[in-house]
């Protein structure tokens, strides 16, 4: 069933309160938890629900051409990754989540003691895809730690 046909295109985002007050009700009801007005859903075992996870449906739908092993960044197996020589001039990698949902939290991380970290990103979105327009959520700066 595609994005149009369930209800969700768009051509901007939901706003936040729009986003809260949205009622999804899905086939089997997911165990929730609640901070602040916001429900959050959450694993059996109390831990986040992962929505870029490979396991729960999300995809990488494009990357760089330098780029290896781009569907490797969200598996749970930290011995296969992506490579990208610091040569290429533009890296990217575009994901499409498991379901639509308000990010809160972005990890990266980087468990190859022999490469470059991750330092400066960016972070767009958009609900319908393939767009011409994103909505450029912010610029950010990791941790230099491993």
């Amino acid at each position: 069933m595609s994005l149009k046909a369930r209800g969700f295109a768009r051509d901007e985002p939901l706003k936040y309160d729009e986003f809260k007050h949205k009622v999804i009700s899905p086939l089997e009801k997911p165990p929730t938890r609640v901070s602040g007005n916001v429900m959050q859903r959450v694993e059996p075992s109390g831990a986040e629900y992962d929505y870029a996870s490979a396991s729960k449906g999300a995809k990488v739908l494009a990357f760089n051409k330098e780029s290896k092993g781009a569907s490797n960044i969200l598996g749970k197996n930290v011995d296969r990754y992506q490579r990208n020589p610091c040569s290429a001039e533009s890296k990217f990698v575009l994901i499409e989540l498991s379901a639509e949902t308000l990010v809160y939290t972005i990890e990266i991380a980087n468990f190859e003691h022999h490469s470059s970290n991750v330092k400066d990103f960016e972070v767009v979105g958009i609900l319908v895809y393939p767009t011409k327009t994103w909505v450029k959520q912010g610029n950010f700066t990791a941790k230099n730690v491993k």
